[in-house]
Parts: C-alpha cells; structure tokens; sequence
C-alpha cells in the first residue's frame, strides 16, 4: 500500500465539492417545490434524475436520497449523507494499493516504480504535441506506413528518455528538458 498525502488533499476536496453540489441541488429543489412557477411541474421521477444526476457514481453509496408523496398529495424529498460510509472514504483517501507479481522486488521499490508511472503519463502527452516528436496527424493510408511512423516516434521517445538518464536528472521531464535548452 501507498500513501500520498497530495493525492489525499485532492480527493478530499473532490469529495467535498460533490458534497456542496449535491446538497446545494437539495436546497434548489425544496425551493422549486415550495414555490409555485413557470415551467413544467416537478414529478417524482424528475426530481430523482436531477439528484442521481448530481451525485457521482463513486459516492452514490455515501449520498443517500428519498422522494415520495405526503398524506396531502404534496412530494416529499429527504436527502441525508451516510456518515458510516463517510468515514471509511476519508479513511482510504491517499491510499493506494499496489498487486504485483513482482515477489523478488523489496516493497520500496515496486511503490517507487508505481509512483512514477506520472512520468510515461507525460511522455505519452509530450508524444501528442506538435514540438518535437508528434504522432499525430498521421498522413498515411496503410497499416505499415503507420506502425513505422509510430515506431520512429516511440523510438524518438526512448532516445529522448536516454539522453535524460544520462543527465542523471530523476526530477526532469521531457518537456522541461526541451523548453530549457
């Protein structure tokens, strides 16, 4: 397992941000139903779209909401947040677990590899700009032309990420490397 406590900041304002939305979609729809308006009436199933819309399938678990009718005919809409479930996603925020198959490697290193899978992330995205090594757009027609084109830039890539290993620079990226020389 791995922890990281930027990625526990950012999934806690995630987190925190569905939340405010969430209960702010609430506070709109009790002011909708209280008030009369223009417009098409407000049904059972409409206001349970609006509000499953407005929670992400993630927390659908920890947001919980019901609407039904009153004794008077009049829609009833309760929206509550499992504190239970709360609790074990503010528990797991900036924990990772990593399965490897990897038995032979020491802990330390298989989390430093994982970590550092940001850095193919970049490379993958500095592949698809239009600075040095583009990939696209590709002006070929057939597979092989293609495949070769990608190969070149794949290996444009790898002699790229040589030249950077040799600078013995662990905290440069292919970008930064570019745009400072």
């Amino acid at each position: 397992m791995a922890y990281n406590k930027e990625s526990k900041k950012k999934q806690i304002e995630s987190y925190e941000k569905a939340k405010n939305r969430f209960l702010a979609e609430i506070d709109k729809i009790l002011v909708s139903i209280s008030k009369p308006h223009k417009g098409p009436k407000l049904t059972q199933e409409s206001i349970r779209n609006r509000l499953s819309d407005s929670i992400p399938k993630k927390w659908r678990s920890v947001f919980k909401f019901h609407v039904g009718n009153t004794l008077d005919k009049k829609i009833d809409v309760k929206a509550w947040v499992v504190k239970k479930k709360e609790k074990e996603f503010y528990r797991g925020f900036g924990k990772t677990i990593i399965f490897t198959d990897r038995h032979d490697m020491p802990t330390k290193d298989i989390v430093k590899t994982y970590m550092s899978l940001w850095t193919v992330e970049e490379d993958f995205k500095f592949l698809n700009g239009r600075v040095l090594i583009p990939v696209t757009p590709i002006y070929h027609h057939l597979d092989l032309p293609i495949k070769v084109h990608v190969f070149l830039c794949v290996m444009g890539l790898l002699f790229y990420r040589y030249m950077l290993w040799k600078l013995e620079d662990d905290e440069l990226t292919l970008p930064q490397y570019w745009f400072r020389v």
